[in-house]
């Protein structure tokens, strides 16, 4: 069984070695750095993995809620920089390259996890407007606008 973060770093591996994106030890180059690699958002069932190799081991931090930005609006300049956690970073050597990518795994945002969160919102929706749904039988007719008219 991998973890999270394995499953994360051996998509981004395949993707990029499927579109030739690693440098190969041939290859004479002054950095490690490929800027024609590509990163991977991997959507599962269950989990989310996001991963993409770094140039710089700095990253920005914005939390939304401590900033509120307005819809259609410019986001706020922030000064605060801090380095992205070694937790999320990887060395991996390949064709005598070392890389560091970025690598996380989102547990429970996958596909099917969102599912079952919309139709909880939905059910419980459905009982705040009618609270009589909780005496009636097991089988309750929740309207999903997700769905085509008429699928059960």
């Amino acid at each position: 069984i991998l973890s999270g973060k394995e499953e994360a770093i051996g998509g981004w591996i395949t993707t990029n070695l499927l579109l030739e994106k690693f440098q190969h030890r041939q290859h004479k180059s002054s950095g490690q750095f490929n800027s024609t690699m590509v990163g991977v958002l991997d959507l599962g069932g269950a989990s989310t993995q996001v991963t993409f190799n770094v140039s710089l081991v700095i990253c920005f931090s914005f939390d939304i809620f401590k900033y509120p930005v307005p819809l259609y609006s410019d986001p706020p300049q922030i000064n605060h920089r801090k380095p992205i956690p070694k937790a999320y970073t990887t060395e991996i050597k390949l064709f005598d390259r070392a890389y560091e990518p970025y690598a996380r795994s989102y547990l429970c945002w996958g596909k099917s996890e969102a599912l079952k969160r919309h139709r909880a919102y939905l059910l419980n929706w459905q009982i705040r407007r009618n609270a009589t749904l909780i005496s009636s039988p097991p089988d309750i007719y929740v309207w999903d606008p997700c769905f085509p008219r008429g699928l059960n």
